[in-house]
């Protein structure tokens, strides 16, 4: 129910057996990017232009967690969260949250196959 890959940090890995357990899957950024890119081989929109971790806060941020709660489960301050959420949206182009959720819809990056 969850695959997290060799290059993961030891955190990831703690909180895909927390969402295992939980009954729920998991697959880790680095691979759930891949996933992503590949279902939209030729229509990537510059999805290819962010970072594992930039995809990491988009699939969250889209899923409806805030900068805070996305902060805790990353490790990381709100404050970095919302810099992260800032360049996401100057990558893509888009000026809104609006924006950035029609494109995550889109790319089907809302799938509950991409779980983070």
């Amino acid at each position: 129910k969850g695959y997290v890959t060799k290059s993961s940090r030891p955190e990831v890995l703690l909180r895909a057996i927390g969402e295992v357990l939980a009954g729920r899957t998991f697959i880790s950024a680095d691979l759930s990017r891949l996933m992503a890119l590949s279902r939209l081989r030729d229509n990537r929109g510059g999805l290819d232009e962010l970072s594992s971790r930039e995809f990491e806060v988009l699939c969250l941020l889209v899923a409806g967690q805030s900068a805070e709660q996305i902060g805790e489960l990353l490790f990381l301050s709100a404050k970095t969260i919302h810099n992260i959420h800032y360049q996401i949206k100057k990558k893509l182009q888009v000026s809104n949250d609006i924006e950035l959720t029609k494109l995550a819809i889109a790319w089907g990056l809302t799938s509950p196959s991409i779980t983070q």
